[in-house]
């Protein structure tokens, strides 16, 4: 296993979209679609936040990660947490 800084455009947008659909699911109407959109126009264009993936040294995801930091720049927190269905625990 290994922590992976997803810093690929196409595959950060990927994560970050199957993140959402994860922690917010599949009834949630526009929280996730704002919270995506607002992610990825905003925080990581500001490098205001960054997506991490735990993964099996196949590639394969086992828990991503959204970590975003504050008003003032000085600490980072965990926005969202979730490891896909099928991957032992799902609690976010």
């Amino acid at each position: 296993m290994k922590v992976v800084h997803v810093k690929n455009p196409e595959t950060r947008e990927a994560c970050l979209a199957k993140l959402c659909a994860s922690v917010y699911g599949q009834e949630a109407g526009l929280a996730p679609l704002v919270t995506f959109a607002g992610t990825q126009s905003v925080l990581f264009e500001q490098e205001a936040a960054r997506l991490f993936a735990l993964t099996e040294d196949d590639g394969t995801v086992l828990c991503l990660a959204l970590i975003s930091s504050d008003v003032e720049g000085a600490t980072m927190e965990v926005g969202m947490l979730s490891t896909p269905e099928g991957k032992g625990n799902t609690r976010h």
